[in-house]
């Protein structure tokens, strides 16, 4: 993605598990916003530096898990 640029992702995990989510370094990727509807979660980033960073999502009482990584030009 382009510096500047955001994405939004669309997490749909087990039923009545919240997640929480993370980014791997913040000086590449910062979060925007959280929030649940119709049992789905939906996490936004920006992009704010280059480089490359992953994405994490950790359900309650769970392990964290990558699961993506995301690359930003400038």
């Amino acid at each position: 993605m382009k510096k500047g640029a955001t994405y939004q992702f669309k997490l749909t995990g087990a039923a009545g598990v919240p997640y929480t989510f993370g980014c791997g370094n913040t000086g590449i990727i910062r979060t925007v916003s959280v929030r649940e509807s119709g049992g789905s979660s939906y996490y936004k980033i920006a992009a704010v530096g280059t480089g490359i960073a992953g994405v994490y999502a950790t359900p309650r009482g769970g392990t964290g898990q990558r699961f993506c990584v995301v690359t930003v030009r400038p």
